[in-house]
């Protein structure tokens, strides 16, 4: 697992085994985004910020610093399939950014909430219209970083997704919405995992996933586990969700309570 874990002045970027709580520290700064890992397995990529300014900084898969560069962050980070440029999310439009510097700003829709490159073209969650949202499927030319072109525009779904991300095997795509987590098929079937307890403030929620090899990890809070009498942010811990024939299963992965954001290291 590649997570963020600390206070805010004070964020580490760690590495560790899903099999072991031994825990490498591989950066450390005072404000940090969310790792984005290439297609490839062989990169992975971070916003950082501290008194020398917005960086963009790529590692290697064992955690070694390859490049730094000075860049306008950003959500949602993620690379193209390609390789060739990341895109992200700032001020509600989509940016997208080469490991060497170069940076514009797209004519995707505007209020962009999460994005995902997918086979069948580019997915679009936005905020608005209230009080759902919508998520977009464009397709066009997308390949190369100068030339982006919109050539259909087709709504997929009316909701508010928070984050969005194709099936590894291409079958459709998952997302978060409200606290839950729910798979999307292109044929239309919808399934998932719901923690939310139906209060305004989602106190047990899912606030962020991740799809391995036969099931999803999350970050959830859904338990007091630092016996305070509480559930908050102290209690964000990592759990694997797996289908199986009686719907969901849900087990917690031991020594990862407190974690914000993660993303998978690739086996």
């Amino acid at each position: 697992l590649l997570y963020v874990k600390g206070r805010a002045g004070d964020y580490r970027l760690m590495l560790r085994s899903i099999d072991s709580s031994e825990e490498k520290s591989v950066y450390r700064v005072e404000t940090i985004g969310k790792p984005a890992w290439s297609h490839d397995d062989s990169q992975f990529a971070v916003f950082t910020e501290s008194k020398g300014g917005e960086r963009l900084v790529v590692f290697d898969r064992n955690g070694n610093k390859q490049n730094e560069i000075k860049c306008p962050t950003g959500a949602d980070l993620q690379w193209h399939p390609n390789g060739r440029f990341l895109s992200y999310n700032k001020a509600g439009r989509l940016h997208l950014v080469t490991p060497d510097g170069k940076h514009r700003v797209t004519k995707y829709p505007e209020h962009v909430k999460s994005h995902a490159w997918t086979d069948r073209g580019l997915l679009i969650s936005t905020h608005t219209p209230e009080p759902y949202g919508k998520i977009h499927l464009l397709s066009g030319e997308q390949e190369e970083f100068e030339a982006h072109r919109i050539t259909n525009n087709i709504q997929a779904e009316e909701l508010g997704a928070t984050k969005i991300r194709q099936l590894k095997d291409g079958s459709g795509y998952w997302y978060l919405s409200h606290g839950a987590f729910m798979e999307r098929k292109w044929d239309g079937q919808v399934e998932g995992v719901n923690l939310n307890d139906g209060l305004p403030t989602m106190k047990n929620r899912i606030m962020d996933a991740v799809e391995g090899q036969g099931e999803y990890f999350i970050v959830a809070r859904k338990e007091d586990l630092d016996g305070s009498g509480k559930i908050d942010e102290k209690d964000n811990a990592i759990y694997s969700i797996k289908k199986n024939s009686k719907g969901w299963s849900i087990k917690r992965i031991p020594g990862s309570i407190g974690i914000e954001e993660f993303v998978l290291v690739p086996r």
